[in-house]
């Protein structure tokens, strides 16, 4: 009898084996399009929201960020917020175009060496950043350092 683990198991193999094939295979046409990118350096990778007490009143939200001290940040700097999206360009039938766009600015509270926390003082209006799917920061988001002017 087969047990639930031997069945995952050979799954598993089955589709990686598949993927394999889809995406490494010689003169397929989706690899060119697919370039392997590297991860963006810093990245919001938490968020917390506190709860309101009351009604109408509105709840702080926190992002932490993998970028700190040992990278220039402090309390009160400025950090400008990326967000990363794919489209696809259906006329010439290419797919995972990437669009990285600022939207939003996040001002430090609390840094440390390799991480910080930060809250939201500026979201660049819908008329100024192409659509995305959230309208907030979201983990995975990347961020960098404002220019200092």
């Amino acid at each position: 009898m087969w047990s639930f683990l031997k069945i995952k198991f050979i799954y598993t193999i089955f589709f990686t084996a598949l993927l394999a094939l889809v995406f490494v295979a010689p003169g397929n046409e989706l690899i060119g399009s697919l370039e392997a990118k590297a991860a963006p350096e810093h990245i919001v990778f938490g968020v917390k929201t506190e709860i309101p007490m009351a009604d109408g009143e509105r709840p702080r939200r926190d992002f932490y960020v993998n970028i700190g001290s040992n990278a220039g940040v402090k309390v009160g700097s400025v950090l400008d917020v990326f967000r990363s999206i794919t489209s696809s360009d259906n006329l010439n039938n290419r797919n995972a175009h990437g669009i990285t766009f600022k939207f939003a600015k996040l001002r430090i509270i609390h840094a440390e060496s390799d991480m910080s926390v930060g809250r939201i003082i500026e979201v660049l209006p819908p008329a100024k950043t192409p659509i995305g799917e959230y309208p907030t920061v979201i983990v995975g988001d990347s961020v960098a350092i404002a220019d200092r002017r």
